[in-house]
């Protein structure tokens, strides 16, 4: 599938060499595949560490040897860049759809330089600014549709365009007293990138939150 995916889309690059945008989308999706097997070659080969802790998460068992016990959070900081496995698409980033009452535009989302926010700007490389979700703002990422995923109607119940399971929800971390939010909603071209950019945000939130000091450099 991967090598089919890949030639089709070098094919669809070649005929649209003049079109920006189009190329700024194609490059996104030749990344994302490039990651989802550089993932599945790990997954079949002995990892070390801290890609083991990586791909299992707060919920694996702990790393010092004692095979009954969870990781904790703020336990088993990882020997090895927490975000080893996603560092390179998380910097390069992906076209997907941002969602707002039921509308879509095609966005690049990718992680300032300083690893400090999550930028969401047009594909066009004339367009130099976008908005900036910082991610010590983010508590967590959800799979499926957010509210503005959803076309209101007068006629009958709010609908979403997106499948569910190709979209993704960004919510705030909520201060006192207060409810969380989605900051962002999401979608992408298929359920394979879904889960892979869900993984990723979801390493990224979870390094903010345990260990800021390995953002940036890992």
């Amino acid at each position: 599938v991967e090598k089919g995916g890949k030639k089709a889309i070098t094919t669809l690059q070649s005929m649209h060499i003049g079109e920006e945008e189009l190329q700024a989308a194609a490059q996104s999706a030749l990344l994302s595949i490039d990651a989802m097997q550089k993932t599945k070659e790990q997954a079949g080969s002995k990892v070390h560490r801290g890609a083991l802790f990586a791909r299992l998460g707060k919920d694996a068992v702990n790393l010092h040897g004692d095979k009954h016990k969870k990781v904790e959070d703020g336990e088993a900081e990882p020997e090895e860049d927490p975000l080893i496995e996603f560092r390179s698409m998380l910097t390069v980033g992906i076209s997907a759809n941002q969602w707002l009452k039921g509308s879509s535009k095609t966005q690049l989302v990718f992680v300032a330089s300083q690893w400090d926010a999550l930028l969401v700007k047009p594909p066009s490389k004339k367009v130099k600014k976008g908005e900036r979700f910082m991610i010590r703002d983010i508590d967590k990422i959800i799979m499926g549709h957010g509210d503005d995923h959803m076309k209101k109607s007068s006629f009958g119940k709010p609908s979403a365009k997106a499948e569910a399971k190709c979209c993704l929800r960004v919510l705030s971390r909520p201060k006192a007293g207060e409810e969380a939010r989605d900051l962002l909603c999401l979608s992408f071209q298929n359920t394979d990138t879904a889960d892979l950019w869900y993984r990723a945000l979801s390493r990224l939130v979870q390094t903010s939150k345990l260990w800021s000091h390995r953002l940036q450099k890992g």
